[in-house]
């Protein structure tokens, strides 16, 4: 019996000192926090893991919380959503198809609020809650597009619908109710569109942007009156420009000096083969009797019945070539023809938009690429405005490589950022490019032709375990 009390007291000694020691509290730290880690990844994270009940793409419900997945967040991906009721919680389904365009049930709602993403909509009223075909949103109170929209009706609120219209975004730009028209705006507020008459409010023909309507009274761009127009005679030209009996308007602006009723397009007929030729009037010279004009510029200079539309950008009359509203001085309209390349020529000179390529030598001169031109004696590359000789390089070695990349016997070449980076490489056969910033050959790594330092370099190849240096 002794023996056996001085064990149980000498184990009971040992198990005291042992909750005493250090040992027992390191052991009880990596319990609270392998404990907090189960917490977190199996209560709180999501993330796929058993313990989230996903209820659609954008919301996930944990044992105490309703999570929201944030794609594109850079710091943890998931956003516990606050306020939330976690009973009375559900996701709220669009079904609308007519447009092939949902809300992809971004929405949700609970017993107190509604939720977009993780945010709260305050105001919004949970119980009369709907979501429109247009992306807005309504209660019994208001309508709502990022914000509540003054005067919107809510029992009459509609997409304003047309027999012209072919085109799904015509459903996202016009609404009615019982008393106004609103205009949804490119910046995403939706404007009330003043003096509009619901009743007799309709949109204008068009082909891609519905940008003009009309009433009985008035005819608007937008959500703008236009002034001295005439709603009975506003007609299309196309869908930036339109027309009344008196004038001629260029996206709500009346155009001096236009003739209504000799106003038109013009029509480019190309050849696509042999037998079959493609007519297209979309572009963005126009003309009437007297003058030719670009948006609502007049075409200074030019002759109205012998000027012809080549292209967007180019068109000639008898006395000259253009190139939007300029003219390509020494060009001869005679003898010059538009081609599907950057440059262009007559029957003496290279050009480049409105702008004479000095130095080009017009029999041997070719369009490389969209980077590059070369001819006998020069290279050339250009940017969007303006177009440089290279120096030094050697046209007769001259050649592509990928994109922006070429070399001759002098070396590589590349451009960033509209300039252009020359590199003289001893060992030109194992050049090699990676993309558009990175290049190697046997002996080095580059980052925009320029040699990588060793740190760098370690940086590089760590994250690019792929390449590997020969």
């Amino acid at each position: 019996m002794e023996n056996n009390l001085k064990n149980n007291t000498q184990n009971s000694s040992i198990i005291k000192k042992f909750f005493k020691s250090k040992v027992f509290l390191w052991v009880l730290v990596i319990l609270v926090i392998l404990w907090l880690r189960w917490l977190y990844y199996f209560l709180l994270l999501p993330n796929n893991l058993p313990s989230c009940r996903w209820i659609n793409g954008e919301y996930c419900k944990t044992f105490f919380n309703i999570v929201h997945y944030h794609e594109g967040s850079l710091i943890g991906n998931y956003i516990t959503l606050k306020w939330v009721d976690f009973k009375t919680f559900k996701v709220i389904k669009d079904n609308f198809t007519r447009y092939n365009i949902s809300c992809r049930d971004k929405y949700a709602k609970d017993k107190n609020n509604v939720y977009y993403h993780e945010n709260v909509l305050k105001w919004v009223d949970p119980k009369t809650f709907e979501i429109l075909e247009s992306w807005h949103i309504k209660d019994k109170n208001n309508v709502y597009y990022w914000e509540k929209i003054e005067w919107a009706d809510p029992k009459t609120f509609k997409i304003l619908e047309s027999k012209d219209l072919d085109f799904w975004l015509s459903s996202y730009s016009y609404f009615v109710d019982k008393k106004n028209v609103y205009y949804l705006n490119w910046n995403g507020s939706t404007e009330k569109i003043e003096w509009a008459d619901p009743k007799t409010f309709k949109i204008s023909k068009y082909y891609f942007s519905p940008d003009y309507s009309t009433d009985k009274n008035n005819a608007y761009f937008e959500w703008k009156k236009i002034k001295w127009a005439d709603p009975k005679s506003f007609n299309m030209v196309d869908d930036e420009y339109k027309k009344d009996k008196k004038n001629v308007y260029f996206e709500g602006k009346k155009i001096e000096w236009a003739d209504p009723e000799s106003f038109k397009k013009l029509c480019v007929t190309t050849k696509v083969s042999k037998y079959t030729t493609s007519i297209d009037c979309l572009y963005e010279y126009k003309k009437d009797k007297n003058y030719i004009y670009r948006n609502w510029k007049r075409l200074k200079n030019s002759d109205s019945k012998t000027f012809k539309s080549l292209n967007n950008w180019y068109a000639k009359d008898k006395n000259n070539v253009y190139y939007k509203w300029n003219i390509v001085i020494w060009a001869n309209p005679d003898t010059f023809e538009w081609e599907y390349k950057t440059f262009q020529k007559d029957n003496k000179s290279v050009f480049y938009r409105w702008k004479k390529v000095k130095w080009a030598d017009l029999k041997t001169f070719e369009n490389l690429n969209y980077s590059y031109a070369k001819d006998e004696n020069n290279v050339y590359y250009y940017t969007y405005n303006s177009i440089f000789k290279i120096e030094w390089a050697d046209s007769n070695t001259f050649k592509i490589l990928k994109e922006w990349y070429a070399k001759d016997k002098n070396g590589v070449y590349n451009i960033y950022n509209n300039k252009l980076v020359k590199i003289k490489l001893k060992d030109l056969e194992t050049f090699e490019i990676l993309n558009h910033i990175y290049s190697k050959d046997k002996n080095n790594f580059y980052y925009k032709l320029k040699k990588l330092e060793w740190e760098k370099l370690k940086y590089f190849l760590k994250n690019n375990k792929n390449w590997k240096i020969n």
